[in-house]
């Protein structure tokens, strides 16, 4: 596969981590107990702008937390890491590279908290007094704390890209903090301005449940059961408490879950269940776009009658429910692309992934393409700066990933967009996609063996090192005799690839990925690792707490990390080159971690004259 890299831009990881205090020490034996992991929503990348939803399920009740700690994870701002502290009423503040240790007064019970793109602060929601408080570090390093009203029952908070602004609400599916409900049609607007900070309540839809910004940070839209509640800043700041207009699909069946905002805050897209029907929502006019890419697939078994009539169908108009029993396309794995405001999606019957540019595909105005891939699919993963497409099936013991280059893909003639350009899929004029010229096709797809079916892919934020990680299957890796293919199906496992160029390496584990953190500039991946019972123990090793350092240019394992105690989560410190691992301790416990040296440093405790062992 030739020229496969692209260009464009992509924004650093937002962090996250635990509860913690004191007493610092180096890393030493690993601990015994295993703990609940929190949920992956808590370290997804970037404040939400076009979002896809998030990959896992809701946040924690208050006071139920992870392991040993009650309240979110930590998260890390440009220098510091900031912990909600439940119990102490407090936000405590470690400055990541002195690893000196303070803390502030916020509230009663302390328990969600974000920090603020560009700052050193973070917004905090008091579950016990049912208010907020806005966290920093001043400029000559003191803390300050400026409390604000808040909805009733708020656990969620979501902060603009910009960090000028947040929108907190209570989500009715994530749980409920404390003994009542919250408020179910409410959110408060925190404006985020120094010295100016201030909260107005605004009306919304029923059940907020997501929030997505525009990528200037302009505007915020609030996902609501019956539809798209737009919050325009500037007006809330001028004007204050309000009701928030509401904007509705033409049907209440939309995925909800499913809808995507383009990141300049112009259109929301939702897909129809069960078909290849889009719905497109101007969020200035309110006016809908409709459009079914059903004559992307061909329909060669279907009965006589029903391709005669698929043939007089109008190409861009949704099919009927039903076509006598007949399975009919449809999309699955829909991924919103901000880079090159595209859509992205699979259709599995046929094993297609689709670009569709927004809002052009969806006015038949711009190339809408298809590209076959030879191995079963139903997710894929755009490479930031470039633009290649991961295509896979995960938790499905499928072996194969393909590598797209949409910008060598080319139209297919058998899809007509309604103004004289064509879109689709590379293949013949039949529509069959091995019609196409196959050495051609190699230059736009390459398709790898791993060897092991592919559970999760996560990718570097520079578009350049993908990490999988496999499932296994049942039985003793390390059983005599056994043939090397199946010792690899049997073991724990990992690769690294280089989607460019294709190079990749297949690393064999003890035990299963807990979690990757990327340095912000794709160039290192620390490899989070926890088993307190190993059920195949390698020697006299019977459990694995540690952290794998790699230097993903050269495909480098640097030797592990070992912990005391489990690791939960990690995410990078911007400005310090270290990241952080969480770890699951009663005291609270984070380990520091130079991406580009690899010295280490733990803090532990609630110690306040803390000291540092090297």
């Amino acid at each position: 596969m030739q020229n496969l890299r692209g260009k464009g831009g992509w924004r650093c990881w937002c962090a996250i981590a635990c509860f913690v205090l004191g007493l610092v020490e180096a890393c030493a034996a690993p601990a015994t107990q295993k703990r609940t992991r929190p949920n992956r929503d808590f370290w997804r990348p970037e404040p939400v702008l076009g979002f896809t939803p998030p990959e896992t399920g809701p946040r924690p009740v208050a006071g139920g937390g992870f392991g040993a700690h009650t309240g979110d994870p930590p998260q890390a701002s440009e220098n510091y890491v900031f912990v909600a502290n439940p119990a102490g009423r407090s936000v405590i503040v470690i400055d990541s590279r002195e690893l000196t240790i303070r803390s502030i007064e916020t509230g009663n019970a302390p328990s969600y908290l974000r920090t603020i793109p560009g700052a050193d602060a973070a917004l905090v929601l008091n579950v016990g007094t049912g208010d907020a408080s806005v966290v920093r570090v001043t400029d000559d390093g003191a803390l300050s704390a400026q409390r604000l009203q808040v909805v009733k029952g708020a656990n969620a908070i979501e902060v603009a890209p910009d960090g000028r602004h947040a929108v907190v609400f209570f989500d009715a599916n994530a749980g409920i903090a404390g003994n009542d409900f919250g408020d179910f049609q409410s959110v408060s607007v925190i404006d985020l301005s120094v010295g100016k900070e201030t909260s107005a309540t605004m009306a919304v839809g029923f059940k907020p449940e997501r929030v997505a910004f525009q990528a200037d940070g302009t505007r915020g839209f609030v996902v609501t059961e019956p539809g798209i509640s737009v919050l325009d800043f500037a007006q809330i700041d001028a004007s204050g408490a309000g009701i928030a207009p509401e904007l509705t699909f033409g049907s209440q069946r939309v995925v909800r879950s499913d809808i995507a905002i383009t990141a300049d805050g112009s259109y929301a897209i939702a897909p129809m269940p069960g078909s290849t029907e889009l719905r497109m929502l101007d969020l200035m006019t309110g006016t809908e776009t409709v459009r079914d890419f059903w004559a992307l697939f061909p329909f060669p078994d279907y009965p006589e009658e029903w391709q005669q009539f698929l043939r007089d169908h109008p190409p861009d108009q949704p099919l009927p429910e039903r076509l006598d029993g007949l399975s009919r396309p449809y999309f699955v794995g829909l991924h919103y692309d901000p880079e090159h405001a595209q859509l992205l999606a699979v259709e599995p019957t046929f094993g297609d992934v689709v670009r569709i540019p927004v809002p052009a595909g969806l006015f038949r105005a711009g190339a809408v393409l298809k590209q076959h891939v030879p191995h079963d699919i139903s997710a894929v993963r755009h490479l930031p700066n470039t633009d290649l497409v991961l295509a896979y099936r995960p938790s499905a013991g499928v072996s194969k990933l393909s590598v797209i280059d949409f910008a060598q893909v080319p139209p297919a003639p058998q899809f007509d967009n309604g103004m004289g350009g064509a879109g689709g899929g590379a293949g013949g004029a039949d529509g069959d996609p091995s019609a196409g010229g196959a050495a051609d096709r190699q230059d736009w797809i390459a398709t790898h063996e791993l060897r092991k079916g592919i559970e999760e892919v996560f990718v570097s934020p520079d578009g350049e090192s993908a990490i999988i990680r496999h499932d296994r299957l049942g039985g003793d890796p390390n059983e005599a005799g056994l043939p090397l293919d199946e010792r690899i199906l049997r073991s724990a496992g990992h690769t690294l690839l280089h989607p460019a160029n294709g190079e990749l390496k297949l690393e064999r584990t003890s035990t299963d990925i807990d979690h990757v953190v990327f340095s912000p500039d794709g160039k290192y991946a620390f490899l989070l690792f926890d088993d307190p019972q190993l059920a195949y123990p390698i020697g006299d090793q019977s459990n694995v707490r540690e952290v794998q350092r790699i230097e993903l240019p050269r495909f480098l394992a640097n030797p592990s990390i070992l912990l005391d105690s489990a690791p939960l989560a990690g995410a990078p410190v911007p400005r310090q080159t270290r990241v952080f691992i969480w770890q699951d301790h009663p005291d609270g416990r984070l380990t520091f971690i130079d991406w580009r040296t690899g010295d280490v440093q733990t803090v532990t405790g609630f110690e306040l004259n803390s000291r540092i062992q090297n």
